[in-house]
């Protein structure tokens, strides 16, 4: 997080937080403490029918398409997942309001520069409109918006990744006890109104709960002479943590506190709950110690002899082989050369699910421990050696992983993948200011302790100092550089200093890169990005260009044609390059010519490879530099959110990003489909949906991977010279009898992919009911053979699992209702959220038939969205 071209605080300032209002388009700064109404008029509760409906099950409408009542079961129904925006078929998306806007009172430090101290962290605009590229390879921007709401933003600097195994919900922990919590990755809500209030999620009292590491460093001393120093920590769930009763189980809470460029520490509390408070354990490392000398010259005015850690207890007890002489230079102080900086905590489980910590900033490298995972205590080597991999192994630090001689870069992040069998090492370069030049850099090993390599194989073990300057450092010709200072068109201001990050695989394999970044408007104002990741064909996961919303589209054999259509012309294009620097990279723009040459900002040649819907790309540099990636599509991060065709590709230690103007597909009306809202393969999920989608990167749950969208005939039911060519039965001209298949018969048939939003029975040919098959379970995708069929005067689709199963239409396009009552929203557990209220006669979007919560049925109109069943007609 820190170094010694680091960060400091200045607690003397005060601490200020504001409200934020984002609203459609460029940010706008409120600053202060105001509130802002979400509504013009007052709601009363009595304005909704709330009349008991416990007797109104054989009201229910029974030409719905799925007729089943299906019971809604929760774990905790205590909990309330909040929604903070009203959704209606003729209205906007409303404005998102933060609770929080904080004020940053960062420092630097640089060996070469004086100490700055930085401006108010306030969110401004640019002055100017935006305007396009001027070159001859101008983009061309569709028109056309996706239905995304604004995000709520917060402000968390170094946030690490949790998800809750227990409820499933996100937390970003950052430094200085910031935090925040999400349900779908994209918008945040802060957990915090300024840095170090008490009492906080994680602590109570923080002299009182933390009074042992504080002997160390962190309050009141060094860089901090008049508050805390708190920084860059990690949390996970240990299951096989064990309690002072027996009882199993933690949320733990790794963190460091520091004073000064070497003197630090790194410790951690646990809970029974994510939300804490949290109960300090112990201090497991510590740097910047002694042999016999009080003071390293630092700025801390504590005692610095290693007596005071935890080393002289770990050397009586026979756990660490004496003290080491490499800790030290030859004038008694702290040698941050060969030793780390104990900052910067990061936990990994590994292939064999054992726990492992990882730290170290700059100084002497960065550094990995085993951990016990009963005690979550670090498992010291003990005596120094050389691991099988050629790794030097400290008695007392581990295992050095890279780095050294100040180098090394800082905030590790060690993350696997079983898909590939790789450990990836993210770390940070740079400066964390806004022209610092931040930048995020990856290696992999295939061994969680083995050698961490870039893209072109090369180890950064540095054997020397060579220079203060962060932007001339060696360590600049290692690391896949990820992501460093860019622009775009559509981005109200340049992005500047994107790092410290974490990293997330979901359960499908898709990765999602977690940062802080800057923005270049003349303050140190951040704030968080996630941004979706590919996975390229040789094993490195790289980031989109824009950030995750959970309405991008995917590509899937319905459109896969339409964008290979799209691929050739002019392109906003980034290359992220090599090296450090606090300037942002110029614009630049490039066009695929049909030709498969590539001209502009990049000269070379083009090519594509589709397989299962996932179309890879080739660039060629003139120069012979290479670079393999794919073709994605996305949103904007324009006020419109319009999709673009953007690419990301990776070679030469750098990754290359392109973006596009994308004209989706228009699709004839279906006559047999009884809504108007677009399904996901069309343009997104459903506007009231805001579940989590399957990563573009990766195949879906029963995605079909053909990229055939050439007509073809029903699986089951061959088209014949006599068969009747209506997709609906004509009871004219069928006399089937109840033994009979009914006559489902479709002419112009294609695959296409749809989500659920409805839990669905599996029906057979007559429209029966398939009673020993599982439903199909809501928010997951499948390939439908379309358009619909009627049997029985039931709308179905075909599964295109060629075993001649079906599934209600209401499960995925819905039925619009009107409402007879004003309404209020409702989650899966029955709560109403918050006051948010949908007016009379206003038309919803519904799917499948009423769930029964509690003792009240209601209507699906989203993830986690409900509306009570009485209020409609």
């Amino acid at each position: 997080m820190t170094n010694k071209h680091n960060l400091r605080f200045f607690n003397t300032e005060k601490q200020r937080f504001s409200l934020r209002k984002l609203s459609v388009g460029v940010a706008s700064v409120l600053l202060g403490v105001t509130f802002l109404s979400f509504s013009n008029h007052a709601v009363d509760a009595s304005v909704e029918n709330i009349s008991s409906i416990q007797n109104t099950d054989n009201q229910i409408d029974k030409t719905d398409e799925n007729t089943e009542i299906e019971t809604e079961t929760t774990t905790n129904s205590n909990q309330t997942n909040e929604i903070d925006s009203q959704e209606t078929e003729t209205s906007k998306t409303s404005e998102k309001v933060s609770a929080y806007n904080q004020k940053n009172l960062d420092n630097v430090d640089t060996n070469n520069t004086k100490t700055e101290k930085l401006t108010t962290n306030v969110r401004p605009t640019k002055n100017n409109q935006l305007s396009k590229a001027t070159t001859n390879n101008k983009v061309e921007t569709s028109k056309k918006s996706v239905n995304v709401e604004q995000p709520e933003r917060v402000s968390v600097h170094d946030p690490s990744i949790f998800k809750d195994p227990k409820t499933g919900k996100y937390y970003i922990f950052g430094s200085h006890q910031a935090e925040a919590e999400s349900d779908d990755l994209y918008s945040w809500k802060p957990l915090f109104k300024k840095e170090y209030e008490q009492p906080s999620y994680i602590f109570n009292n923080y002299d009182k709960d933390l009074k042992q590491i504080f002997k160390w460093a962190g309050s009141h001393d060094g860089d901090n002479p008049n508050g805390y120093a708190i920084w860059a920590p990690d949390e996970i769930y240990n299951s096989d943590y064990k309690w002072a009763d027996g009882s199993k189980g933690a949320y733990m809470y790794y963190f460091s506190t520091s004073d000064s460029w070497i003197h630090s520490a790194i410790g951690f509390a646990i809970s029974k709950t994510v939300h804490g408070p949290y109960k300090f354990v112990d201090t497991v490392i510590y740097s910047g110690f002694t042999k016999d000398k009080e003071h390293n010259g630092d700025s801390s005015k504590k005692n610095d002899i290693y007596t005071n850690t935890n080393l002289k207890n770990l050397i009586d007890s026979g756990k660490v082989d004496g003290f080491s002489s490499k800790w030290v230079r030859p004038d008694g102080t702290y040698n941050n050369d060969y030793a780390p900086n104990a900052i910067d905590v990061n936990i990994v489980t590994d292939k064999d699910n054992n726990l492992w910590m990882s730290y170290g900033s700059w100084s002497g490298g960065i550094y990995l421990l085993p951990l016990n995972k009963e005690t979550g205590l670090p498992i010291y080597p003990g005596k120094d050696s050389t691991n099988k991999y050629g790794q030097r192994v400290d008695r007392y630090f581990g295992t050095h992983l890279i780095g050294g001689f100040h180098e090394s870069g800082e905030a590790p992040y060690i993350k696997y993948d079983k898909n590939t069998g790789y450990y990836y090492l993210f770390t940070t370069y740079g400066g964390l200011t806004r022209e610092g030049g931040y930048n995020m850099r990856i290696f992999r090993s295939k061994e969680i302790n083995g050698k961490y390599v870039d893209a072109l194989g090369q180890h950064p073990v540095y054997t020397e100092w060579k220079t203060n300057d962060s932007t001339k450092q060696e360590n600049q010709k290692y690391g896949l550089k990820l992501e460093g200072n860019y622009d775009f068109t559509c981005l109200p201001y340049t992005y500047m200093s994107p790092g410290h990050n974490s990293a997330y695989i979901d359960k499908d394999g898709n990765w999602f890169l977690i940062n802080h970044t800057r923005f270049n408007h003349g303050t140190e104002y951040h704030e968080v990005r996630v941004k979706p990741m590919i996975m390229t064909n040789n094993g490195w996961p790289i980031p989109l260009p824009f950030e995750y919303t959970g309405h991008e589209q995917k590509i899937d054999s319905n459109n896969v044609l339409n964008v290979l259509k799209q691929i050739s012309g002019n392109y906003e294009f980034v290359n992220n390059g090599r090296n450090t620097s606090g300037k942002p990279i110029p614009k630049a723009n490039i066009t695929l010519r049909d030709n498969h040459q590539i001209t502009g900002d990049f000269s070379g040649t083009w090519s594509t490879n589709v397989k299962d819907n996932h179309i890879y790309l080739t660039l060629k540099a003139k120069d012979g530099s290479e670079y393999i990636g794919e073709f994605k599509l996305q949103q904007d991060e324009s006020k419109k959110h319009v999709p673009v065709l953007v690419f990301a590709a990776e070679g030469n230690n750098e990754v290359l990003w392109g973006v596009k103007s994308y004209q989706e597909q228009h699709k004839s009306e279906n006559k047999d489909n009884d809504t108007q809202e677009p399904t996901d393969s069309q343009s997104g999920t459903s506007s009231s949906d805001s579940e989590i989608p399957s990563h573009t990167g990766f195949a879906s749950d029963e995605v079909d991977s053909s990229i055939n969208t050439q007509t073809t005939q029903s699986i089951n039911t061959p088209i014949t010279p006599n068969s009747n060519v209506s997709s609906k039965v004509d009871s004219n001209l069928t006399n089937n009898s109840a033994n009979e298949v009914p006559d489902k018969k479709v002419v112009s048939a294609t695959q296409q992919n749809i989500k659920l939003i409805h839990a669905a029975f599996i029906y057979n040919e007559k429209g029966e009911r398939i009673k020993n098959i599982p439903k199909l379970k809501a928010y997951k995708h499948f390939t439908v053979i379309t358009p619909a069929v009627t049997i029985n005067g039931r709308k179905f689709y075909q599964l295109a699992n060629n075993k001649g199963h079906y599934i209600a239409v209401g499960n995925v396009s819905g039925k619009k209702r009107i409402l007879s009552h004003n309404a209020y929203l409702y989650n899966n557990h029955g709560k109403r959220v918050k006051k948010i209220i949908f007016k009379k006669g206003t038309k919803k979007l519904t799917y499948g038939s009423p769930i029964r919560i509690g003792k009240h049925l209601y209507y699906r109109i989203g993830h986690n969205k409900y509306i009570r069943y009485s209020n409609f007609q």
